[in-house]
């Protein structure tokens, strides 16, 4: 049986490498073409000023900036063909682990279960290109990487952001699928609400990057939206079970996970009033109200973790701070 496990997880794992791969393939190869293309450039334009200085009459001058507007043509005919191909590529290659996952999943097509996989690996597969615009050039000299390191940025960080999102994106729709299913299982409303998190992250982290500053409002746009799609699900949880400390728990994480202290707050202070003995929960919300600079509150919560003697309880003091004046 476990022999049956491990080929299993290894065939799901050669997949995603496979699929890793092939994205990274796909990727290079309009970045060869824009290398190629200014290195091109570089030596048609060198040569073109030393004709102009040297030789201004020359019929070779002619033919440089022949080859310079031929050059131009080509590279935006060039460029043009990728942009068109590329995307389309790409959907393929996710279509590809889906189809694929899918044939590696005992459950039947339908079932709940058989989606939650298909969205996790979405999920899983999305997470292992965190920071995948970094790494095109890992095999380069050690005193090359920080050059390197941002040239692989700069070409592929747009392309590791989009195929992350249309992952996401897939994993959603795998949840939309289910749930005209299933409307009201419980397990496949917590997954859900966990995807859009994960996508609201995604938007929050490409707001806070270089090449995604033009795009600021539009990302705002989508992370609103993505949270409260995510706040959305777990209302449905919340209208099916308001007292269950466990959903209010998650709500709770899913509000940390987006930055939104003074909703995770709330959440922490209705999980209390049900478990007033929770001295985890307690813990969590002390270290909430510092970071909201409600230094009186955190420092009432740290005073009863003192009294009951919680381990943890002088880690809160880490978050207390009083004002943002001499940052």
């Amino acid at each position: 049986m476990s022999t049956y496990f491990e080929e299993k997880n290894n065939f799901q794992n050669q997949i995603k490498r496979n699929i890793i791969f092939q994205f990274k393939k796909i990727t290079l190869g309009i970045s060869f073409v824009k290398i190629g293309f200014f290195l091109i450039f570089l030596t048609e334009f060198i040569f073109f000023f030393i004709f102009l200085l040297k030789f201004p009459t020359s019929w070779i001058l002619s033919v440089i900036i022949g080859l310079i507007i031929f050059s131009f043509f080509s590279f935006f005919m060039i460029l043009f063909y990728f942009q068109i191909k590329k995307p389309q590529q790409l959907d393929s290659l996710k279509k590809v682990f889906i189809n694929s996952f899918r044939k590696s999943i005992s459950s039947p097509q339908g079932s709940v279960e058989h989606h939650i996989a298909i969205a996790n690996a979405l999920k899983n597969l999305s997470f292992h290109f965190i920071g995948f615009e970094d790494l095109y050039f890992l095999n380069i000299k050690k005193i090359f990487h920080p050059f390197f390191k941002k040239l692989s940025a700069f070409f592929h960080k747009r392309d590791v952001f989009k195929m992350r999102e249309s992952l996401i994106l897939s994993a959603v729709e795998e949840h939309l699928y289910q749930i005209k299913e299933t409307p009201i299982d419980l397990e496949l409303h917590v997954s859900f609400a966990r995807t859009y998190v994960m996508l609201g992250k995604i938007y929050m982290e490409a707001k806070k990057k270089e090449f995604l500053k033009k795009n600021k409002k539009f990302l705002e746009e989508k992370f609103d939206k993505a949270v409260k799609l995510a706040i959305e699900e777990f209302f449905i949880l919340k209208s099916f079970a308001p007292n269950d400390p466990w959903i209010l728990s998650e709500l709770a994480k899913c509000y940390n996970s987006l930055g939104l202290l003074e909703e995770e707050v709330k959440e922490y202070e209705n999980l209390l009033e049900l478990s007033p003995e929770d001295y985890e929960v307690m813990f969590k919300l002390g270290i909430a109200y510092f970071k909201l600079k409600r230094n009186a509150q955190g420092l009432q919560v740290y005073e009863e973790l003192k009294k009951v003697g919680f381990k943890k309880a002088d880690q809160l003091l880490k978050d207390y701070s009083v004002t943002d004046l001499f940052n």
